[in-house]
């Protein structure tokens, strides 16, 4: 009974969780983009339909407006991710538009506007390799005497990608008050894959005959959700100072559809040191099977001032309340481990993908400061926690993102007669100390399946983007 305990512990130490943990990841607008999105107060272009829908009041414009990743790169480096001095990196390059947005007025008093949306909410993709291929004692001497070829590969893919598009109404109460409703709707497409490939092989002719040590452990999930939410904003508008404050509902979830496959297969592993090979395998494959993804209730508010009808200084921040934990993922109740009169363990209990939400507050400061006539620069920051609660040292987590990350902006924009066009660059960084390693190729024991214990290492990440905008202004 001892050994079927300690089996099932090895196949169970991992959990498995979300992925993506950032609600300011970007910056919506050609204004919002430049002063690094903090404009919940000040915003009077077509981004307010997502970020104040009841601003759209105060714009007096027909207009149509686009802004663009021209091009974007981020890196990122786990440093001792795989063991001492074996770092995980990722380096991917990707482009993709932000947000194309309009408003229509549709009465001449102007106090009806309405106003549409389609942005791309969300975008990551990650990918990272680590090999080894070294001469290494792992198995019993008693029967493999010598060192092994110690092969191991070990391969992590992730990507999100999220699209929303929404429509706004605002009424105009007053020249100095707003109010506004927007209804967005957005498609989440999250993928992840890990795989290991572990061979501990005999170098003795005979032992290789028989005891070739195998451990491989592959997970593939696909999740794509439709959900819709609702958001209230109401804006003030005086000579100098601008005030917006928002509601955000939770989301609805309106389609939703889940793949999972898992295989975990030991083969020669003695995992007691006792000169008894142990074998099993842990498989399932289900499609179609109902996901969730939720968004939590939030309130926003933010502030425009303008000095001197050149200089403008803008405050932003948003609380996102907690999310408890739910089952994102949840599949049958299928045979897992097998064979099955080893001790029975089900698809359900060990590949539910669970989400936890703290509760998070963002903030943003902008500044823009006009040029010429024609020509202002500006410069913002941002702050983008993660909802990401800390993951026990055994989690095999899908949350790979689970770190704080800072924005910085800079860029200019030109004002032409029937059109506005800019430029800028944005900075995104988050550092994280401490994080348990995603595996670990050195000190590889039989126990741990072919691998070590797991420490700590630090990621580091960066990104770096050029975002290009253009508005154009409609009769």
């Amino acid at each position: 009974m001892k050994k079927i305990t300690l089996l099932s512990l090895c196949l169970m130490q991992f959990t498995i969780s979300a992925q993506d943990t950032h609600y300011w990841t970007q910056a919506f607008g050609t204004k919002s983009m430049l002063m690094g999105g903090a404009v919940v107060g000040g915003v009077r272009d077509n981004s307010a339909v997502y970020y104040n829908p009841g601003a759209l009041g105060f714009n007096p414009h027909n207009d149509l407006s686009i802004t663009a990743d021209a091009y974007q790169v981020d890196r990122l480096t786990f440093k001792n991710g795989a063991g001492q001095d074996q770092h995980l990196k990722s380096t991917t390059y990707h482009t993709m538009p932000l947000i194309i947005s309009g408003l229509v007025k549709l009465t001449k008093s102007n106090r009806h506007s309405f106003g549409y949306c389609v942005l791309s909410k969300d975008a990551f993709s990650m990918k990272t390799i680590a090999r080894v291929d070294d001469f290494r004692n792992i198995l019993n001497d008693s029967y493999s005497p010598g060192d092994e070829d110690y092969v191991s590969n070990f391969t992590m893919r992730s990507s999100l990608s999220d699209m929303s598009a929404g429509i706004a109404y605002a009424y105009k109460v007053s020249d100095r008050f707003s109010i506004g409703l927007t209804n967005m709707g957005g498609y989440r497409d999250y993928q992840s894959e890990w795989l290991r490939v572990t061979r501990a092989i005999p170098t003795d002719t005979a032992a290789f005959l028989q005891n070739v040590a195998t451990f491989d452990r592959s997970y593939s999930v696909k999740s794509a959700v439709v959900n819709t939410f609702f958001k209230l904003g109401l804006a003030w508008n005086f000579p100098r100072w601008k005030f917006g404050l928002t509601a955000t509902s939770p989301s609805i979830r309106i389609y939703s559809d889940g793949k999972v496959i898992s295989d975990v297969t030991a083969t020669n592993i003695d995992y007691f040191n006792a000169g008894v090979l142990i074998s099993w395998t842990a498989n399932d494959y289900e499609k179609k099977i109902k996901t969730q993804y939720k968004t939590p209730f939030s309130v926003g508010f933010g502030t425009e001032y303008n000095h001197d009808e050149k200089t403008i200084i803008a405050f932003s921040c948003e609380w996102f309340a907690p999310v408890k934990k739910y089952n994102m993922l949840v599949p049958k109740n299928n045979l897992y481990l097998r064979p099955a009169n080893i001790n029975y363990i089900s698809a359900d209990s060990a590949l539910t993908i669970s989400e936890t939400k703290n509760s998070v507050f963002n903030f943003a400061i902008g500044f823009q400061q006009k040029l010429t006539e024609k020509t202002s620069a500006s410069i913002g920051f941002r702050t983008n926690h993660t909802y990401s609660k800390k993951s026990a040292l055994t989690d095999l987590n899908l949350t790979y993102t689970n770190w704080n990350l800072y924005h910085f902006t800079i860029g200019v924009t030109q004002k032409r007669k029937e059109s506005d066009i800019s430029i800028g660059i944005n900075y995104g960084m988050g550092r994280k100390k401490n994080v348990t390693q995603w595996l670990n190729i050195q000190n590889v024991s039989q126990a741990n399946g072919l691998q070590g214990e797991l420490e700590k290492g630090n990621i580091a990440f960066n990104s770096l983007s050029v975002v290009i905008g253009y508005t154009k202004y409609l009769k």
